[in-house]
């Protein structure tokens, strides 16, 4: 099963890539790492609740320790950052950084 950590799932752009995904793959899992802040919203994943292939986590992309712990237990294929304005500086020295997709299976 391939497992991807996404930040940013329930605002409206993370929420619609949420659904496309488990929509689209039944062979897959998202780890939903989500701040709620002004744009998440978890109405919008009210439909995922008892769906085990997404698992959703309160909490900040800037807390290198519940990031290094969510990597550390389910080992992700893929981190995407859905959240357009994450500053290169917060994740400076702490994961590699790069816009959209980079795969961490082969590393």
């Amino acid at each position: 099963m391939t497992t991807y950590l996404v930040t940013g799932c329930a605002g409206f752009i993370g929420t619609t890539f949420v659904h496309y995904m488990l929509k689209k793959y039944t062979d897959m899992r998202i780890i939903n790492l989500d701040a709620l802040t002004y744009a998440g919203n978890l109405e919008n994943l009210k439909d995922l609740e008892n769906d085990e292939r997404h698992i959703f986590v309160h909490g900040n992309i800037c807390d290198k320790e519940l990031v290094a712990s969510l990597i550390k237990q389910y080992d992700p294929d893929y981190i995407i950052c859905k959240l357009l304005n994450v500053a290169i500086a917060t994740l400076n020295s702490f994961l590699p950084y790069e816009k959209g997709v980079y795969n961490l299976s082969d590393n």
